[in-house]
């Protein structure tokens, strides 16, 4: 297994991968086709750094918190592109692939492949919850239950 080093070139290839990955389904779409290059990435970006540290390197409070944030943020980004609901949901799903098939060529053990695909599935959940969320902002900030209802998304940190 490839390890996750801060200063050196590991964390942003597998990062820029996924991107491409994405980019390469989006492009042709209307709705991305049209947009800047920041504008199509969001905080999708940020997010999959996040998802690889949690499936990498396993579940921790900070990773996903960094998973949380990222995804709420990505979610309002969208709707302030004026973006329909299941956008955000729809580009977690493609970077969701995109760090599937970068997990397939990885010279993992049968374990931890599996231990690795466990992680990545859980954490796309509580990306999608987090960015449906961040989708609310709006509506959840008049009630008074932004950023309470968000922070609530952050599980215990270790893995089940």
């Amino acid at each position: 297994m490839t390890e996750w080093c801060e200063n050196d070139d590991f964390r942003r290839a597998p990062v820029a991968e996924v991107m491409a990955y994405w980019r390469a389904l989006v492009i042709e779409h209307d709705y991305w086709s049209t947009m800047t290059l920041d504008d199509r990435d969001g905080e999708l970006r940020r997010l999959v750094s996040a998802l690889l540290r949690a499936v990498l390197l396993g579940m921790s409070i900070e990773s996903q918190t960094d998973i949380v944030w990222s995804a709420a943020d990505h979610g309002t980004f969208r709707r302030r592109q004026g973006a329909d609901a299941s956008t955000a949901d729809c580009d977690i799903a493609i970077v969701g692939g995109g760090i599937r098939q970068f997990l397939r060529r990885e010279p993992f053990s049968q374990r931890e492949r599996r231990e690795a695909r466990r992680r990545l599935e859980l954490q796309l959940r509580l990306a999608r919850h987090a960015a449906a969320r961040g989708f609310l902002r709006f509506e959840l900030e008049g009630r008074g239950e932004w950023p309470r209802c968000v922070e609530l998304l952050v599980p215990n940190g270790h893995d089940p």
